[in-house]
């Protein structure tokens, strides 16, 4: 889940900075009553089961349902959650700023903060093919070097995969995505793919453009976002591709329609895919409108469907339930975290009460 670029680096990353700083304890306590500032991170690995991480006005916050977002469970955190990913109802890893992550083995009951490696500045993306094995892509400290890391255990220890080099400009993020314990792809001004768990790896050069948050659905096809960035939202434009042959060669299917930013995708079966960010409505000179994007697929991502939430400022992370029409999108809306709730893909999405 990117924090970046227009709505996303002006409201959230200062807000999960300060909050970080001001969360001293690393212990769980439950929240009866808070507001919710943002939401910025969801998994589902079920239809029923999510999590997700958000800010509230006393701190960070990791959330969790087992009704489907009917209703919802907060706990306050010392690690700002910007990423997640739940290999299943009880395992969830999450991370964000800095070189730690949370991770629960219990739904969520317990939280535990584990450290990557001190050379880690930002977990960036996270991908666990299953409870045990987890892959993560983020950001060397003091420097836009891409770094990948790999859990065997849950997320308790991790180690540092030695990859070609691979870069991402400020203004991005990298992404992974690993369909099994061997297939992974790696995302950012260029791709790194490996076919053997990460002891090989293969380098491919993007010439002329970034790719983002990347999902594969099967060991052959994936869909990665792009995004041009700039101060002024008429400049900037998402953009998605996709690979039918592991990330080796990609093709552009769609760009522009004023969406500012695609921050995250989740395909929850080969053909069907959602991407979310935010998209603006010039408001006379140089005054915007923003607005939750939704763009869905039906057909592998050959061709797209845009939808337009007027009543969320900006979307950041997606999640669909594999083999199911529930996802989840998480938000803010002004200045107060945002769900979305679809139970039947993408024809119709409504609000979920927030804690």
């Amino acid at each position: 889940m990117p924090m970046h670029r227009f709505v996303g680096l002006a409201l959230v990353v200062g807000l999960l900075g300060a909050l970080t700083a001001s969360v001293a304890s690393a212990s769980s306590t439950s929240t009866a009553v808070l507001k919710l500032t943002s939401v910025v991170a969801v998994s589902c690995p079920s239809s029923r089961d999510c999590f997700a991480g958000g800010t509230a006005a006393h701190g960070n916050v990791v959330l969790d349902t087992t009704d489907g977002g009917a209703s919802w469970y907060a706990e306050s955190e010392s690690i700002a959650i910007s990423v997640i990913d739940c290999p299943s109802a009880t395992v969830c890893i999450g991370g964000g700023l800095g070189d730690k992550v949370l991770v629960t083995s219990d739904g969520g009951k317990t939280w535990t903060v584990h450290t990557v490696s001190s050379s880690l500045a930002e977990v960036q993306a996270l991908s666990c093919p299953t409870t045990t094995d987890c892959w993560s892509s983020g950001l060397a400290t003091d420097s836009i070097d891409v770094v990948v890391y790999r859990s065997s255990d849950g997320g308790a220890s991790w180690n540092l995969v030695k990859t070609p080099k691979l870069t991402v400009p400020m203004s991005n993020l990298s992404g992974i995505s690993c369909v099994n314990r061997d297939d992974c792809v790696v995302t950012g001004y260029g791709v790194l793919k490996t076919r053997d768990g990460g002891t090989s790896w293969t380098s491919i050069s993007l010439k002329r453009f970034v790719l983002d948050a990347v999902a594969c659905m099967s060991k052959s096809d994936c869909i990665a976002v792009s995004n041009v960035t700039s101060a002024v939202p008429s400049h900037e434009s998402g953009s998605i591709y996709t690979t039918a042959n592991f990330g080796s060669l990609w093709t552009n299917r769609l760009t522009g329609r004023r969406v500012t930013d695609l921050d995250s995708i989740s395909c929850p079966s080969t053909s069907r895919c959602v991407s979310v960010g935010g998209g603006y409505t010039p408001k006379g000179t140089s005054h915007y409108n923003s607005w939750g994007a939704i763009e869905t697929t039906q057909d592998g991502g050959t061709s797209w469907k845009q939808q337009k939430d007027v009543g969320v400022s900006y979307l950041f992370d997606v999640s669909c339930a594999k083999g199911s029409p529930d996802c989840i999108a998480v938000g803010v809306a002004k200045s107060a975290g945002a769900i979305l709730k679809s139970t039947n893909y993408d024809a119709r999405w409504k609000p979920v009460p927030a804690p």
